[in-house]
């Protein structure tokens, strides 16, 4: 006696969840290299920034930068620094 699979349904990827978040709540993300690439900046110089601003979140074992806390952790230093 055979099983009866299910009809495999046409599905179009995953599913576009972002229209349900608010704009003001929208976050950037980013690696460390990739933070380092738009920052113009070496590797370990930009996970040593990355730390002092508290913009790490750790997902399983990799690390993602929040690049909104990061800039402005950025522009802070460069007006205290400025001034």
């Amino acid at each position: 006696m055979a099983h009866k699979r299910p009809l495999k349904t046409k599905s179009d990827g995953i599913p576009r969840l972002d229209r349900f978040i608010r704009p003001e709540k929208v976050r950037l993300y980013a690696t460390y290299a990739q933070a380092a690439a738009y920052f113009s900046l070496p590797y370990y110089t930009m996970v040593n920034v990355a730390k002092k601003a508290n913009a790490n979140l750790h997902i399983r074992k990799g690390v993602i930068v929040d690049m909104d806390l990061l800039n402005e952790y950025m522009e802070n230093e460069l007006r205290s620094k400025g001034e």
